[in-house]
């Protein structure tokens, strides 16, 4: 179920106070996010991204959880595959394909990029437009930020390459801010499943224990609000009633999201697959260690 699609069956459900204007959409969001990021690796799927950092920094995307590659990538050529290379005008950008190559140490360190070029796929109406990007450099990471997100390796953490990099990010919540001002930085990272356009999925658990335990979080925080708000200040039985199902459920979807089959898996095979814009699954920029 697509976030949005989740967000619309909240509002039904309490309509009352979706009438009366007191329902945000994107407070909704950001708990589903956050709450969802709390279920770690059982739901996670590695995923690939290009960031433009603009004045030091930039948005992380939102189904961000844990880093697995960082390099910062320059500039090189772009084609025009169906129109005029003259009239390429772009506002938005999917990642497509990465050709890799490196020479790395018996002791497991990256010695050299060999093959060096990255291709960001974009779409300007019908026009598919292929971005080139060259050199290839790992960037140096806060290590503190990386390790509270779970047991992966980040590349950037284990290698002598990204040690003697003069490129440093930072990544602090949804933002990761660089010591350059302009840039461009290729991410693999581990995420929450999402569609071509960037829409949460909520994954499908064999009895929905997930979603159940989200349809309670959310609206226990939404009564909260409305009673923090003073909007409704008689909303303490059901909110105490949300708060214990929530816990409830919390509990039952953790288990089932550990050893139960995760239809989401096989959703994200289908996303993939039936991609309008054909996105290569890409592993290979940089090998794994």
């Amino acid at each position: 179920m697509e976030l949005s699609e989740f967000i619309a069956e909240i509002k039904t459900s309490m309509k009352s106070y979706d009438a009366a204007n007191l329902i945000d959409e994107i407070s909704i969001q950001n708990w589903v996010i956050d709450e969802l990021k709390r279920f770690g690796a059982n739901i996670m799927d590695l995923q690939n991204f290009i960031l433009h950092i603009k004045n030091g920094q930039a948005r992380l995307p939102d189904n961000y959880w844990h880093l697995r590659i960082a390099a910062r990538v320059d500039a090189d050529r772009y084609k025009n595959l169906d129109g005029n290379d003259e009239d390429v005008r772009y506002s938005r950008a999917l990642y497509d394909t990465v050709e890799r190559g490196a020479v790395w140490t018996p002791e497991g360190e990256c010695k050299e990029i060999t093959e060096k070029t990255v291709t960001e796929r974009i779409y300007i109406n019908k026009d598919r437009i292929e971005l080139h990007y060259s050199n290839p450099i790992l960037l140096r990471v806060s290590k503190g930020v990386i390790q509270k997100k779970g047991d992966f390796n980040c590349v950037n953490l284990s290698n002598t390459m990204a040690a003697k990099s003069p490129f440093t990010v930072v990544i602090n919540n949804r933002t990761i801010q660089a010591n350059f001002s302009e840039g461009v930085i290729y991410l693999q990272y581990y995420g929450l499943l999402a569609d071509d356009d960037g829409n949460i999925i909520i994954p499908e658990t064999q009895h929905n224990r997930l979603k159940t335990y989200l349809e309670y979080y959310v609206k226990y925080k939404i009564l909260e609000d409305l009673m923090l708000n003073g909007d409704d200040r008689n909303v303490g039985s059901l909110m105490q009633l949300f708060d214990q199902k929530a816990k409830l459920h919390f509990e039952n979807a953790m288990t089932e999201a550990k050893w139960e089959s995760l239809n989401w898996k096989e959703t994200s095979r289908k996303l993939k697959n039936q991609s309008k814009r054909k996105m290569r699954v890409f592993e290979n920029m940089f090998p794994s260690i």
